[in-house]
């Protein structure tokens, strides 16, 4: 139910703003765990409370996808937009480390929250196009920095962490408007964390009990025929 209510107050929100301001809650997120695959299955972990980025050393990495349907945006031009998380906690201790969001690519864009692991798009259907963990730049993911943000693990719980899309950023969200097949979502990564095994940053998913704290995207748009 409170879930529900605030899907509906988002989705007013955009209605009344429509050349505004619109918020969106993620369709689906993921958190891709290195250390998950020496099971069989893998470990999968799309209905977690939390997901997280870093790696705590030699085959521990920890990476994290999430996506929003944009649908609705379409016949906007997006001016800006920015993605705001909430701190889940850490595992080590790090300070100022740069967390960084790519676009997935468009041949992993059918992976699927519940079936989504370090090794899989989907569990014994089909591999990242690219590599483990999308390990492969410009064919996994676009090797185009959208935005970043810092954490610490001193970082307060559900303390909020916000990521200012830079141009390719707003570029990458029009093309998703502009082109709905496109939009594989977002990967998270930690590229510093993981080379010096520092530790894990974590962070609330969309299955967290408290929805105010759910991952929020807002986009600002303007219509074309205003462009």
């Amino acid at each position: 139910m409170i879930t529900s209510v605030r899907v509906t107050l988002l989705s007013l929100l955009g209605a009344i703003s429509a050349y505004g301001q619109t918020a969106f809650l993620p369709t689906a997120d993921a958190l891709l765990d290195q250390q998950g695959e020496f099971f069989d299955p893998p470990t999968f972990l799309g209905a977690s409370i939390s997901f997280s980025i870093g790696s705590f050393g030699p085959s521990q990495r920890r990476r994290s996808l999430i996506r929003f349907d944009l649908s609705s945006l379409s016949g906007q031009f997006v001016t800006s937009a920015s993605l705001t998380l909430f701190r889940a906690g850490s595992g080590g201790t790090f300070t100022n480390q740069n967390v960084s969001l790519f676009a997935v690519s468009a041949p992993n864009s059918g992976w699927i929250e519940s079936t989504a692991a370090w090794a899989w798009e989907n569990y014994r259907a089909t591999h990242w196009a690219g590599g483990n963990g999308l390990g492969a730049a410009g064919t996994d993911y676009l090797n185009t920095v959208l935005g970043t943000a810092v954490v610490s693990s001193s970082d307060a719980f559900d303390a909020s962490v916000t990521f200012t899309l830079n141009a390719a950023g707003v570029a990458a969200l029009q093309s998703w408007i502009d082109t709905p097949s496109s939009n594989a979502g977002f990967l998270l990564r930690a590229d510093g964390m993981e080379a010096a095994s520092l530790g894990i940053a974590q962070f609330r998913s969309r299955e967290y009990l408290d929805t105010a704290k759910d991952p929020v995207l807002t986009v600002s748009t303007v219509p074309k025929s205003a462009t």
